[in-house]
Parts: structure tokens; C-alpha cells; sequence
């Protein structure tokens, strides 16, 4: 290779450098720009509780044997009476019975009790896998375990995933969005 091909791509390889720079630089700005300009509202009185309790039922690694560890996650929060379930896992293999189904099974925990579910962020590895994220959902497993009634928290409106039967008639059990940032269980909409 001559001398002049290789200062031509030389050339061309700081040039690709010095506009992948810019254009950095120009995202960094304006990300840090809506970060300025972003203000939250402060937390009133929210209370207080006597014991707080967090379970990891979903974690990368599984805590004890008889676990299975995923890439997602899923913890059980007991904070004095209430209790909820934080984010859904991943399911990654859609199996029937996902890793939170039964690593909580193994440790005791009857999801049926859970009354609500706070959705961190509608990732796949937070909200039980591709398909919940896609259909702007979320699911325990793959066949639909949620209990009736729970209610879902997220910082996005959720969606209808499926109604059993595929008809608009019949009942489902994964969640509907009747808020911006709230869902339930319900009948599917006639």
C-alpha cells in the first residue's frame, strides 16, 4: 500500500473522529440543557413506616440454590403493612412459569397478595420481557398470572395487553391503563 493511500485513510479516520466528537458534544449539551431546565416537584409529608423489608425475587445472580438467576429484576417491598412488587424481571425465554413466578414460589411468596406493582421504567428486563415492553405492558410470566385487581404504577401509560380468546369481549388478566401513570386489572373494553 503506498504512502498516499494510507495518509488518505489517515485522513479519513481523524475526519470520521473529529465528527463523531461534534456531534457528541452537541448531544452532551442538550441532554445537560434539559437537565437544567427539568425541576421536580419535592415530596410532601409522605409518612413513615416501622419496618421496611426488601426481597430481591429477580437478580442476575440467584441468592441461595434452588433460585434461578436472570438478567432482570424483581424485589418485594414491605414497608410496615403495605407491600408491593417492584419492577416485573425479564422472563427472557418466555417461559410459562417465569423466574419470578417461581423464585418467589420457592421463597414463600404468594403473588396473588401482591396488591400493586411499581414499574422503575419500561425496559424488557424491568417489565417482564420484549413482548410487555413492545406491547407498552407488562407481564409476571407468559401465561397471565397477575392477580385480579392489581394495580400497576409506571412512569408511562400502560396498554391492554391480550384478552383470552382474542375477542374484545372476554376477560383479561394483564393490565389496562386507566391513568397516565396508573393501570388495573379489568374486563377488556366492550
Amino acid at each position: 500500500m503506498s504512502g498516499a493511500v494510507v495518509a488518505g485513510l489517515v485522513a479519513a479516520g481523524v475526519a470520521a473522529t473529529a465528527q463523531a466528537a461534534v456531534r457528541h458534544s452537541r448531544v452532551a449539551a442538550e441532554v445537560w440543557r434539559r437537565l437544567v431546565d427539568t425541576t421536580y416537584q419535592r415530596l410532601g409529608d409522605i409518612g413513615t413506616v416501622d419496618t421496611l423489608g426488601v426481597l430481591p425475587l429477580v437478580d442476575r445472580r440467584a441468592g441461595r440454590p434452588g433460585l434461578r438467576g436472570e438478567p432482570g429484576v424483581s424485589y418485594l417491598v414491605r414497608a410496615g403493612s403495605t407491600l408491593l412488587l417492584f419492577d416485573a424481571g425479564l422472563n427472557l425465554f418466555r417461559r410459562s412459569r417465569s423466574d419470578l413466578v417461581d423464585n418467589a414460589e420457592a421463597l414463600g411468596v404468594d403473588l396473588a397478595q401482591v396488591p400493586a406493582v411499581v414499574l422503575s421504567h419500561q425496559h424488557d428486563d424491568h417489565v417482564g420481557g420484549v413482548r410487555a415492553q413492545r406491547a407498552g405492558s407488562f407481564a409476571f410470566s407468559a401465561d397471565p398470572v397477575e392477580p385480579a385487581g392489581l394495580l400497576a404504577y409506571a412512569p408511562v401509560p400502560l396498554t391492554l395487553v391480550a384478552c383470552s380468546g382474542g375477542h374484545s369481549g372476554g376477560h383479561s388478566s394483564r393490565p389496562y391503563c386507566t391513568e397516565p401513570d396508573r393501570a388495573e386489572q379489568n374486563p377488556c373494553p366492550t
